[in-house]
């Protein structure tokens, strides 16, 4: 059916996401007849689009979002910039939120004098005018195995749920990064052997239903072409429709494309859990680092702020109680009698309103002697084994070492030498070995 009648078959917001390509204007036959695009002007093929696209904000729901995958093309010797000539025909009914760099590095060669061989398109994203509630799940699609050596020193700084991809989604094959997805020869997935010239790599549709997405959601491709849009997304247990003019896709679609991508499907599934697997364990590591790391910079922007040296005379330890909620219990540890802690909660009060100052918790230390500890300990819910992390290292514990050994150990002459200047030893229920490491995609 022509996406120029979506009007006669869809009436009322039932869409959730639109995932299309047009027909590349002029350029290519798709050999059916009063197509759009191939044997168009220009003007009239925009005009078919705009209004193909402005009914279809009709029914996408306010939650949805509409995704174009497009590229500029060459025309007697000028470049056509169909994708931004497309956007400003929609900006009365879209608001583009994003412009996406698809680097396909294997595709149909289009190089000739005056430019270079492409090998990206543009993927962009729409939202409908003005509205604010629109999906977009973020940390689906978060990578948990692409971050510097420096994530274990600064665990503030990255995102527990992994790192967010950037604007250039590079879709060939790679050991090395987990979001690598291509069109290995043109037209060709795995085993199976599709004729429509511009397929979309499975894992491409896979980020887009991940981040706008949820299951049994509707998804729309006005030109479905093969149908690898509507295959992926009943794969993922959404519901898809599709529309094209040239019914030999219909039938390529249930015989070759959808087999194809249920069976690459059953493999994808399994790489998605050990991501999953990956993102919870990333997760766990990095509050875990945070809250070790929490208090030594609590001292030392204190320092900074005009704490005097004399309100860290005597400081023995910190203790940092990891008790499974979102902020972890801190005790300033002194040898004698602790100084008075007003200076302290005023100094602590301003330090947390910079805007830097970003743990995801807000734990307020409390000061205590070493003795009151010592009398308290069944009441503050101190374990008995412990883990001992010295010269301000918070991510590899020196040794592990029971309550008492502790106690022992801080009271003679060498405790000392676990000092970084004036950060004492921290002392914690929680267990990390980190080294400053990158991670990476594991290599298959």
């Amino acid at each position: 059916m022509d996406s120029r009648d979506i009007h006669k078959k869809i009436k009322g917001k039932k869409i959730d996401v639109i995932i299309t390509s047009p027909p590349y204007a002029d350029l290519k036959n798709y050999g059916a007849e009063n197509q759009i695009g191939y044997g168009q002007k220009y003007k009239d093929y925009l005009n078919d689009l705009e209004n193909i696209f402005s009914y279809c904000s009709k029914i996408v729901k306010d939650t949805g979002s509409l995704w174009i995958i497009i590229d500029t093309y060459k025309k007697e010797g000028k470049i056509r910039l169909l994708p931004f000539d497309l956007a400003n025909c929609l900006e009365k009914k879209w608001d583009i939120r994003d412009i996406i760099i698809w680097n396909k590095d294997k595709t149909l060669p289009w190089s000739n004098k005056g430019r270079l061989r492409n090998i990206f398109e543009y993927i962009l994203f729409f939202t409908k005018t003005n509205s604010s509630d629109f999906k977009y799940y973020i940390n689906r699609i978060k990578n948990p195995t692409e971050l510097k050596k420096w994530w274990v020193k600064y665990p503030e700084r990255y995102n527990p749920n992994g790192k967010t991809p950037d604007r250039i989604w590079d879709i060939s094959l790679s050991e090395e990064k987990i979001w690598k997805f291509s069109i290995p020869t043109q037209g060709k997935w795995g085993n199976g052997w599709v004729r429509h010239s511009c397929p979309f790599p499975p894992q491409l549709i896979e980020r887009i239903l991940l981040l706008t997405t949820d299951e049994k959601d509707v998804v729309l491709d006005p030109f479905a072409g093969s149908g690898s849009v509507l295959a992926q997304a009943q794969v993922m247990k959404r519901k898809a429709i599709g529309f094209d003019i040239n019914p030999d896709f219909k039938k390529m679609y249930h015989e070759k494309v959808y087999p194809e991508i249920k069976r690459m499907w059953e493999i994808r599934k399994k790489e998605l859990k050990e991501i999953k697997n990956s993102q919870i364990k990333l997760r766990d590591t990095i509050y875990k680092l945070r809250k070790l790391k929490y208090p030594k910079e609590l001292i030392k922007k204190s320092i900074k702020a005009g704490l005097s040296n004399d309100a860290l005379e005597g400081l023995n330890s910190i203790l940092v109680l990891d008790q499974k909620s979102d902020a972890p219990q801190i005790f300033l540890v002194y040898n004698n009698r602790p100084p008075d802690d007003s200076e302290f909660t005023e100094l602590w009060e301003t330090i947390e309103e910079t805007p830097r100052w970003i743990y995801g918790f807000k734990p307020k230390p409390q000061i205590i002697s070493l003795s009151k500890m010592i009398r308290n300990k069944e009441k503050l819910g101190i374990p008995t084994n412990l883990f001992l992390y010295s010269k301000g290292k918070t991510h590899y514990y020196k040794s592990d070492l029971s309550f008492d050994k502790w106690i022992q150990k801080s009271k003679s002459e060498e405790w000392e030498d676990n000092y970084l200047e004036i950060i004492p030893p921290i002392i914690s229920n929680i267990e990390v070995k980190e080294k400053v490491r990158e991670l990476k995609q594991k290599k298959q």
